[in-house]
């Protein structure tokens, strides 16, 4: 049991590693331990945690600890390699992708799962969605191109999918 533990913790940090190196590839805006730590505590500290099947408000302190509202959850908190690793008493670990934007930021859940975190009185952005299997676009129903006669191509981060 401890093995697959390992596996899966070693895993899940190579991927948010991975997924830190390629924001910072891509520009995106870094923000320092100190703005991190002045965003996730300004105010009441307070954010909305969702997840697939959950979701909670947990307050950020500044000393470091971090506490889950209508639950006796506690635990710590830190800016550290590109990300706030949040550690329960229980030993479960959540972790928040840098750049924390107020209206939704990206993390895992202490399964692996993804979450979304944004502050108490923000409307998220997005919410975090299953991983669907893919459909060929050819057999989707309702697809774009059959309701509007347009193109049926589609985007990606990297731009479209179909050939020009």
């Amino acid at each position: 049991m401890k093995n697959i533990r390992s596996r899966f913790l070693c895993t899940t940090l190579l991927f948010i590693l991975a997924a830190a190196a390629l924001r910072a590839d891509l520009g995106v805006q870094q923000q320092s331990d100190d703005e991190v730590r002045q965003m996730l505590t300004n105010g009441s500290g307070r954010w909305n945690f969702k997840g697939l099947t959950w979701g909670w408000v947990r307050v950020f302190a500044k000393d470091g600890t971090i506490k889950t509202e209508k639950y006796s959850e506690t635990g710590t908190w830190e800016v550290t390699n590109g990300k706030v690793v949040i550690t329960f008493k229980s030993g479960q670990t959540n972790v928040l992708l840098l750049p924390i934007k107020v209206n939704g930021t990206h993390g895992f859940d202490a399964k692996g799962k993804p979450m979304v975190v944004s502050r108490v009185g923000e409307a998220p952005a997005f919410t975090p969605a299953p991983v669907a299997e893919a459909t060929p676009a050819s057999t989707a129903k309702g697809n774009a191109a059959e309701t509007s006669g347009g193109s049926s191509g589609g985007t990606s981060v990297f731009g479209s999918q179909m050939p020009r």
